[in-house]
């Protein structure tokens, strides 16, 4: 969540009265609205935050599962085309605790030549 930011009511005054022409003094009314909107921004700021983390780790998910179908895939077309994967190396989709660099890899026992 985004730190609570102190608003500058020194800035705000000073721009009430450049743009308005009248000055604003700390205990103004005025100066209730600003803190009540201060307050309004904060939580709508606060849920917009935590809806685009959600959305985020929604879209994380949808991609490792897509990651590993697409694996499973490779690995399957693979192994008909008489490839298969070294036991040591087999080809997995990295966990959420690799690194984000982290590539599968294939190495083949069999090298295929080219069908003419």
């Amino acid at each position: 969540m985004t730190p609570i930011v102190a608003l500058d009511l020194k800035r705000i005054t000073a721009e009430v009265a450049a743009r308005h022409g009248m000055l604003l003094r700390p205990d103004d009314p005025a100066m209730l609205l600003v803190t009540m909107n201060e307050v309004v921004l904060q939580q709508v700021i606060g849920s917009i935050e935590a809806r685009a983390e959600e959305m985020v780790a929604g879209i994380e998910a949808g991609f490792r599962s897509a990651q590993r179908e697409a694996l499973g895939s490779v690995e399957r077309e693979a192994r008909k085309a008489g490839i298969e994967p070294d036991a040591s190396e087999a080809m997995t989709a990295p966990s959420s605790s690799s690194t984000k660099s982290a590539k599968p890899r294939v190495t083949a026992r069999n090298s295929v030549s080219p069908r003419r």
